[in-house]
């Protein structure tokens, strides 16, 4: 390769970024573009989906860094959990904020943008949480693509792919949440990664 363009999980949340950046240091700069994605799950994967696919139809770095950076701009990630318990034991939320929610059945809506996991939202009950994400992929609309992620709640995915058939692009993805991201959000939660069609602009 000529260039190698390596698109990485943020430095805010992972140190391997870092450890990249290292690497990189080592190989001539002009060979090597590291970035920070600001993006985790699928909503990273579309990133690098589509670095791709701009690499081999133009094979222009200068385009595809160009690419990355309109889809990162025209991107959104929301996940939905059923519970507070697993954020309580990673140190996100406190155990009285946990068990709080746990009692009045408070369901967190996270987004993560530019690298930072923030409260978007909470609600009562898991079905208003499923009727949030509906709504905010309406608002993402038209998409060019998305990704519906969950974690060990293949059923409910399916029912939001279901709920979005309208606005859904053909090659929609389910996909389940890697432990790494997974551990924090418990069973049972349900996302969206989404990219409109905006990007192409």
């Amino acid at each position: 390769a000529e260039h190698v363009v390596i698109l990485c999980v943020p430095a805010k949340l992972s140190g391997v970024y870092n450890a990249f950046r290292l690497g990189a240091s080592n190989l001539p700069s002009e060979k090597v573009t590291l970035v920070d994605s600001g993006q985790v799950a699928m909503a990273l994967g579309w990133q690098v989906l589509i670095a791709a696919e701009t690499a081999e139809a133009t094979g222009d770095v200068a385009q595809v860094l160009d690419a990355i950076k309109r889809v990162r701009a025209n991107q959104r990630l929301f996940a939905a959990l059923d519970t507070l318990e697993y954020l309580k034991h990673s140190g996100r939320v406190g155990w009285a904020s946990a068990s709080i929610g746990a009692l009045l059945q408070i369901k967190p809506i996270l987004d993560v943008q530019d690298g930072e996991v923030k409260p978007y939202a909470r609600v009562r009950t898991f079905k208003r949480a499923f009727e949030a994400l509906v709504e905010l992929a309406h608002q993402q609309a038209p998409l060019d693509r998305l990704g519906i992620l969950h974690t060990d709640n293949e059923k409910g995915a399916q029912d939001l792919r279901e709920a979005l058939k309208d606005i859904a692009p053909e090659h929609t993805l389910i996909l389940n949440i890697t432990p790494t991201i997974g551990t924090h959000i418990g069973p049972g939660g349900l996302g969206i990664a989404t990219v409109s069609q905006s990007w192409k602009a």
